[in-house]
């Protein structure tokens, strides 16, 4: 069934049980309130009647002068039993038996249904002296008869409301489930075309014009992931094709010269092992780039990034060389991360500086308050190259015949900016660089949302 079917039911349903509700309190209202005012009168009428001192002469006097409306029955019963009536009152009247025993015990009026000749009564039984009492019963025919069409009325009224609700809810729905429709079918070619560059036209500004501006920011995010996926494809295809035509050369060299000087095979074997180690180094990091969504499920922790620090630190040192890593400031700064993420990040920064410090420097780390900087004294970097150094297979042209493939500081950018902080590379005083990544800590998360809120 579909929306506006289903919205067109409900409407309806929710209507005929409101109508039949209403109906029937409105009836049963009505008929409590005719019935009061009939007993009201019957009441006053043979009260009157019983205190007079002759009732049942009066009630005789009341039949041979007969009230217009409803058909009346006028009745005294005697204390032996007997029952007089007015002559040529046909039925004879038959005094309910509940009725007259109530009458009998209690002091005042007692009002009973009955029938007579198969047509309801409403009889009013008083007791009148010398231990008489006085009947009246008058007929309900007129009530029931209002109440008929009352309630032909009542349902007649609710059919019409659960149809022209209906009706209502269909128009409704329709405008309503028109722009569902519109997005619906923009989804559909958006699926069917694949073209994720397509965009809603917003035309409102209620719950459906929230939707269709959610579904275009995720239509961008979409886009600009597919792009960036295409652009890593792209760029790791030129990237590896450098070091695969080596392997491949040096490969051939060897089989093609079985005969190979030994000094010259070593050479040619060395030169072989380190550009598979090179392309292990940019596979491990094509692979940390393409986990973007991996990273961003995993659970956030508290992480003490002094303590990530030394680790990171830790690890590169039996590969730093020459050069000396040097813990200057070191104190206790708490984050909501990554563990494993954060500790990459380090590394590359620290393998980077490593790289371009020379023999007999040293590296300086200090971390503290969240901010985690690394001097080198190396050659430090170009200024033009400073924009692009954090870009995927960027490589400065100074650094293009050094090792590396150009995506350890694009990987430190990505675990920086998915924990919301900074990274800066900047050229240091007194030569070399320094690069200072800052990560919001516990402290001054809680006291920004204490200043929003």
């Amino acid at each position: 069934m579909s929306l506006r079917a289903r919205l067109t039911l409900l409407t309806a349903l929710a209507v005929g049980v409101t109508a039949v509700a209403v109906s029937a309190i409105a009836y049963f209202l009505v008929d409590d309130r005719l019935r009061g005012d009939l007993d009201e009168s019957l009441r006053g009428e043979v009260v009157r009647i019983a205190d007079l001192p002759a009732p049942p002469e009066l009630a005789l006097g009341f039949v041979e002068s007969p009230v217009p409306g409803p058909r009346r029955y006028y009745a005294v019963v005697l204390p032996d039993g007997r029952v007089e009536e007015p002559p040529n009152q046909e039925p004879p009247i038959r005094v309910p038996e509940d009725g007259l025993v109530a009458a009998r015990a209690a002091d005042g009026v007692v009002v009973t249904d009955g029938t007579l000749d198969g047509e309801s009564f409403r009889f009013a039984l008083a007791p009148s002296s010398e231990e008489k009492v006085v009947v009246i019963a008058r007929s309900l025919a007129e009530i029931e008869a209002t109440m008929n069409d009352l309630r032909t009325a009542l349902l007649l009224l609710s059919a019409v409301a659960v149809l022209f609700s209906a009706g209502v809810a269909l128009l409704i729905g329709r405008a309503v489930i028109r722009p569902v429709s519109r997005l619906t079918r923009a989804a559909e070619d958006v699926a069917a075309t694949q073209d994720l560059s397509a965009s809603i036209d917003v035309r409102r500004h209620d719950e459906l014009g929230r939707l269709a501006s959610s579904i275009n920011a995720m239509l961008a995010a979409l886009d600009a992931s597919r792009d960036q996926q295409r652009r890593l494809v792209s760029d790791a295809e030129h990237e590896l094709r450098t070091p695969l035509t080596s392997v491949r050369t040096n490969v051939e060299v060897l089989a093609r010269q079985p005969d190979m000087p030994a000094a010259e095979r070593r050479r040619v074997l060395a030169a072989l092992t380190g550009q598979v180690e090179e392309l292990t180094q940019l596979m491990d990091d094509l692979v940390e780039l393409a986990r973007d969504q991996g990273a961003r499920t995993e659970s956030m922790e508290d992480v003490q990034l002094d303590e990530v620090v030394m680790d990171a630190v830790e690890r590169v040192r039996p590969r730093a060389g020459d050069v000396a890593l040097e813990v200057l400031e070191l104190e206790p700064s708490t984050v909501r991360g990554q563990r494993r993420h954060l500790e990459r990040a380090v590394v590359n920064v620290l393998d980077n500086a490593c790289k371009w410090s020379p023999p007999g420097s040293q590296v300086e780390v200090r971390v503290g308050d969240g901010r985690v900087t690394i001097r080198d004294h190396g050659v430090g970097i170009d200024p033009a190259d400073l924009p692009y150094v954090f870009d995927r297979f960027y490589r400065a042209p100074s650094a293009r015949s050094a090792p590396g493939s150009g995506l350890g500081l694009a990987i430190v950018r990505r675990v920086v900016d998915q924990h919301s902080g900074s990274i800066h590379l900047d050229h240091a005083e007194g030569g070399g660089s320094v690069a200072t990544m800052t990560l919001p800590t516990l402290e001054r998360a809680a006291n920004a949302q204490r200043r929003i809120s």
